[in-house]
């Protein structure tokens, strides 16, 4: 089974599902900085489920609210996908598909985290969402992020790619991305593609605008 795309090399050819992740802290820090990032009025309910998934990825749900599973043939090339499909949240829950990968080596670099996104009856909002965490999450604050909560990806919408950019500072120390469903609805996720990039290519960092930022 595959979410990841043919191209996710970002240095000397080495896929993301092959580094080793600290996923359990990965769950954690992202499932706070999305929660945080999706609504002011969204509640901070910590009982939340794991759920194992290809390629490394982790599905966070709170129990009983959304499904996430790998849905078969229903990708883009009728490849395997990670889906995320509400089940009984209200409108202050959400759930995240997820993974992590190792900062050290792109310090100092621009990455851009790309995906195809396919959504069904979305009442709140989806988005993909990427975020760049110091050695010390728990205490400092991250050091860029963006969900694209300002451009987000609502309704029923087909296939369409969508772009993270985030610079990745000295002080990094783990990268993590993923795809969030807040509300109602259900969305796939397809050919997931991270690289290093240029600066003529603009950061979407809503931590910080820079000129030609989007």
């Amino acid at each position: 089974m595959e979410y990841l795309g043919e191209n996710l090399i970002i240095h000397e050819k080495c896929y993301f599902y092959n580094m080793k992740t600290k996923l359990l802290l990965g769950c954690l820090v992202a499932l706070a900085i999305i929660h945080s990032g999706c609504n002011s009025n969204h509640r901070h309910n910590h009982n939340f489920e794991s759920i194992p998934l290809p390629d490394g990825f982790t599905g966070r749900t709170e129990n009983g609210k959304y499904k996430i599973y790998t849905d078969t043939g229903a990708g883009m090339s009728k490849n395997n996908i990670g889906s995320i499909k509400s089940i009984e949240p209200t409108d202050k829950d959400f759930a995240t598909i997820l993974n992590s990968f190792d900062a050290k080596i792109y310090l100092n670099k621009r990455i851009q985290y790309t995906a195809y996104v396919k959504s069904k009856n979305v009442t709140g909002w989806a988005g993909l969402w990427m975020r760049v965490d110091a050695a010390d999450p728990m205490h400092n604050r991250s050091l860029a992020f963006d969900n694209m909560q300002g451009r987000a990806i609502k309704g029923t919408t087909d296939w369409t790619k969508y772009s993270v950019v985030l610079d990745v500072s000295r002080e990094a120390n783990e990268v993590y991305y993923g795809v969030l469903l807040a509300d109602h609805g259900q969305i796939w996720i397809d050919s997931i593609n991270l690289k290093v990039v240029g600066d003529s290519v603009p950061v979407t960092d809503m931590n910080r605008k820079t000129p030609g930022s989007k």
